[in-house]
């Protein structure tokens, strides 16, 4: 049975060090932040403080290849501008807040964390798993999920660490693989970034 292609970006199945995977963290999204984050997106410290969110913290953007990630954006919350309260699975691009404050947004950002992520058309051979490789963005689906994949396998340090083939029934290393990584690039793991 072939792979199916149903990319869903990084979502979280253990520890390195098999403890549980532990709950999200709080960041902030600058009001009317102009790019969309799927849930499963990579995020990366945005180098600005809001003040003004329920939860004063520091805001995020997307990342994209070769940053140094903060962790993976697991949804978010803010006002509209009517003052509905609104929870979601995306961060929609350029959305007014009430009062300009911005969002709350939760991270997945232990750096510890092994995340599955679907291999681009193009799987990883088996020499291959233990190298890296880069995301490959693509704007999230209609419910907010992320399609980012992986691709670009390498043995540089780049985006994501492979630790190898999902364990489920029927996965294969073949076109549209699920694979087990940890964010190779971590700015929680790595004290010189300032991401």
């Amino acid at each position: 049975m072939a792979n199916v292609n149903a990319p869903f970006g990084l979502k979280p199945l253990s520890r390195l060090d098999g403890g549980i995977i532990g709950r999200v963290n709080q960041y902030s999204i600058a009001d009317q932040y102009a790019s969309t984050i799927g849930y499963g997106d990579l995020v990366v410290l945005a180098g600005t403080f809001n003040a003004n969110t329920p939860y004063p913290s520091s805001n995020i953007s997307l990342g994209a290849t070769t940053n140094t990630f903060r962790g993976v954006f697991a949804g978010c919350a803010y006002q509209d501008t009517l003052g509905n309260f609104i929870w979601a699975n995306k961060w929609t691009a350029s959305t007014p807040t009430l009062n300009a404050v911005g969002a709350q947004a939760y991270v997945y950002d232990d750096p510890q964390l092994i995340f599955q992520v679907q291999a681009l058309s193009t799987s990883p051979t088996s020499a291959q798993l233990e190298g890296f490789g880069t995301i490959n963005y693509v704007a999230p689906n209609a419910l907010g999920i992320s399609q980012t994949t992986i691709t670009g396998y390498t043995s540089s340090i780049t985006d994501l660490k492979l630790l190898g083939l999902t364990q489920a029934p029927g996965n294969a290393i073949a076109n549209f693989a699920l694979v087990k990584v940890l964010i190779a690039k971590h700015s929680l793991r790595d004290p010189l970034s300032n991401n």
